[in-house]
């Protein structure tokens, strides 16, 4: 980049103003889909969407619990915060179905790129016990369910860890 002196503007005020600028988005920083959604309210699975399974939600709720209790068959349901969720042999949790959306207990990497995901956030089992959502949690929308089985496999592995 070659830098252009001008009036009483020195090399450093220039990278400075450069610095003001917003940085230019790549195609890694884009949201995947910008399709809205608030939590709660009554949204319509669209398979044909951009990042959506062909399964409605809880279809594809029952393919990820039948998938993983294949690989491990200590998997169990349970309720999370009132949710269909799945847990450990040492009952610990790791997903929840929230209305049309999933919420996956993660960390490190995969967490980080869950909670990247348009209109993913953090989110709270139990709001009546916290002050603001559980940083482990990430909520996922329904239409980035074909990462679902991943995020699911990954957070099983954590839990499984957790659990002993």
């Amino acid at each position: 980049m070659t830098i252009h002196s001008s009036g009483n503007m020195d090399p450093d005020d220039i990278m400075a103003t450069d610095a003001r600028k917003p940085p230019k988005q790549t195609d890694a920083d884009e949201p995947i889909s910008e399709q809205e959604g608030e939590l709660g309210q009554d949204v319509v699975a669209q398979p044909g969407s951009p990042g959506a399974a062909d399964l409605p939600p809880e279809a594809l709720f029952e393919a990820i619990k039948e998938k993983l209790a294949g690989a491990d068959p200590t998997i169990r349901e349970t309720t999370v915060g009132g949710r269909r969720g799945l847990a450990t042999a040492g009952n610990v949790a790791f997903l929840a179905l929230v209305d049309q959306d999933m919420a996956f207990r993660l960390r490190d990497e995969v967490h980080h790129r869950a909670w990247r995901l348009d209109s993913s956030k953090l989110f709270d089992v139990d709001p009546a016990l916290h002050d603001a959502p559980e940083s482990e949690w990430v909520l996922v929308r329904y239409k980035h369910s074909n990462a679902w089985m991943d995020f699911a496999a990954n957070a099983l592995s954590w839990a499984a860890e957790e659990s002993g």
